[in-house]
């Protein structure tokens, strides 16, 4: 895919939970099309943390540091 479509900054997702992959791409229709974006992005970030908290409690919260700056960065993307 690289190779045809090139490879300058590209987006890849390698694999996901929950449906995360459909629910980026509502995101990305969202933003494409000018739409409120920031709640879909919102609720990602969410289940993500719902699904920390149900396998790690309130222990890990430098997996929770990481995560919150991956959606950060994912935000600053889309706001530029």
């Amino acid at each position: 895919i690289l190779m045809n479509y090139g490879k300058n900054n590209p987006v890849i997702v390698i694999s996901a939970i929950g449906k995360t992959t459909n629910a980026l791409e509502t995101v990305l229709q969202a933003w494409w099309e000018k739409k409120e974006y920031h709640s879909l992005i919102k609720k990602i970030k969410d289940d993500h943390f719902k699904i920390i908290n149900d396998l790690f409690g309130d222990n890990e919260q430098t997996l929770r540091d990481e995560i919150t700056n991956y959606f950060l960065s994912l935000e600053l993307f889309f706001d530029k």
